[in-house]
């Protein structure tokens, strides 16, 4: 069974403020430390090493943390239902700490066209005489 990100964000308890989406809730991406954590959209185990993005929420005196495979997340989440939207890489805690490819990914995700890193030009060969 998928859930709509904003269904389970409810359902545990994450609440949305009028203004702003929901509050206290930030985003973030890592590499999956273990093998046992699973995405909470479609369920299935987000394997040991690889991106999984987090929802973050400040619950009291601890902070509380849901776990999704970027694909999961991404295709799920909905603007209208109240969920903050991911416009740039800036809004996903750690994304500066991933792997150039993943952060294309995420880029890729986003809808923002990735920005190959620059190259250094051949040197022009000296014409010999």
């Amino acid at each position: 069974m998928a859930y709509h990100a904003a269904e389970l964000f409810r359902s545990q308890g994450f609440v949305p403020d009028s203004d702003s989406g929901f509050t206290g809730v930030w985003y973030c991406a890592e590499y999956a430390r273990s093998g046992r954590s699973a995405c909470q959209i479609c369920r299935e185990k987000i394997g040991n090493k690889l991106l999984r993005m987090g929802i973050r929420q400040n619950v009291e005196d601890y902070t509380s943390e849901s776990w999704y495979h970027p694909t999961c997340l991404f295709d799920n989440m909905k603007t209208s239902d109240g969920l903050p939207a991911i416009t740039n890489l800036n809004q996903i805690q750690g994304a500066n700490d991933l792997q150039q490819s993943d952060r294309s990914t995420l880029l890729n995700l986003i809808g923002v066209k990735a920005t190959p890193l620059p190259t250094t030009p051949a040197p022009n060969p000296t014409p010999s005489s």
